[in-house]
């Protein structure tokens, strides 16, 4: 009986010793542990793993660790890490602006990444953390067991120059067509650095039937439009000035004359105005704007009624459009 408490007594002392074998943890390969999303930077996957191993010196790291790596949809100069432990945000890291040059974007992003891991680990089981050492020369890369990286898109210096939207507006229009009437009109926009656009697009409007003598007609115009714009950069809100053309055909529908029939003429006009685009989403703005049209080829329509009087319709020198739609933005 003394003998099995001696042992039982020895066996508990051994366990408590300060300098026991810790408990083993468990461990995961950096490359699984990293979320790499890269948006419109040029980070990747596999060079950012190799980055993290040779600044760790370990292939290895706690299973429970997670870094998820997001770069920004537009610039290819933003980027941020955020590194868990189960559900707790253990470090968050940004880098704006990160390096141009896609060698020193990896290389800088594996070291936070590196540093990070590492004062989790350390201070895990209280000990200071220190910076890991620089590898003296390029990681080896087991080109039996791993993959070639992939082939990522090249590195682009500056956020992208050109864009294009699309404008899909209503209108409200006076004169052009004669009367009150109304329409829409689509335009794609090609901007330029968000200061100059070049657009083109169509445009259909109609009045409806309106009095001429004894009969009436309905007056409607449609016409391909090109225009350049010019405003600030603003991001939320956005003042154009614009100007431009519209070529097109301005056509009336008789009834009710001697002879019923829809005539075609030549329309041209000179759509000068500004409008506003107030932004409602990443890729979504609203537009609201007015528009003076100045007739360059004014329509002319001439009818014959049931009492053999001519009648004479003229489109006026000016008039008037109202737009209100939505722009979204392609890419």
């Amino acid at each position: 009986m003394a003998l099995g408490l001696g042992i039982l007594c020895g066996a508990w002392l051994v366990g408590s010793t300060p300098g026991a074998e810790p408990t083993a943890i468990d461990t995961v390969d950096i490359a699984a542990a990293l979320d790499v999303r890269p948006g419109a930077t040029c980070i990747e996957h596999e060079r950012l793993a190799t980055q993290v191993r040779a600044w760790l010196e370990a292939p290895q790291i706690d299973a429970r660790l997670r870094i998820a790596v997001v770069g920004d949809e537009e610039s290819p100069l933003r980027l941020s890490f955020t590194l868990r432990r189960g559900e707790e945000i253990i470090a968050v890291r940004a880098f704006d602006p990160a390096p141009e040059r896609c060698t020193d974007l990896h290389a800088v992003v594996g070291l936070a990444i590196a540093l990070a891991i590492d004062a989790t680990v350390l201070e895990s089981v209280g000990v200071e953390p220190r910076p890991p050492t620089p590898p003296s020369a390029p990681p080896k890369v087991d080109r039996v067991t791993q993959p070639p990286p992939r082939l990522g898109p090249k590195p682009r210096a500056r956020p992208r120059v050109w864009r294009m939207r699309t404008d899909l507006t209503g209108l409200f229009t006076y004169g052009h067509p004669p009367g009150v009437g109304g329409g829409a009109k689509l335009v794609l926009d090609f901007s330029w650095r968000e200061i100059l656009e070049l657009g083109t697009g169509a445009i259909a409007a109609s009045s409806g039937s309106q009095p001429v003598g004894d009969g009436a007609a309905t007056f409607s115009v449609v016409g391909a439009l090109g225009q350049i714009c010019a405003g600030p950069p603003w991001r939320v809100w956005r003042p154009r000035g614009c100007v431009g053309v519209i070529a097109g055909a301005a056509i009336a529908a008789g009834q009710g004359f001697m002879v019923d029939q829809t005539s075609r003429v030549a329309w041209v006009v000179v759509p000068f105005g500004a409008d506003v685009r107030v932004r409602l989403a990443r890729r979504v703005s609203f537009t609201l704007g007015v528009d003076g049209l100045a007739a360059v080829v004014q329509p002319v329509f001439e009818a014959v009624t049931i009492t053999q009087e001519s009648v004479v319709r003229r489109f006026p020198t000016v008039g008037l459009a109202l737009e209100a739609g939505l722009s979204i933005l392609v890419w």
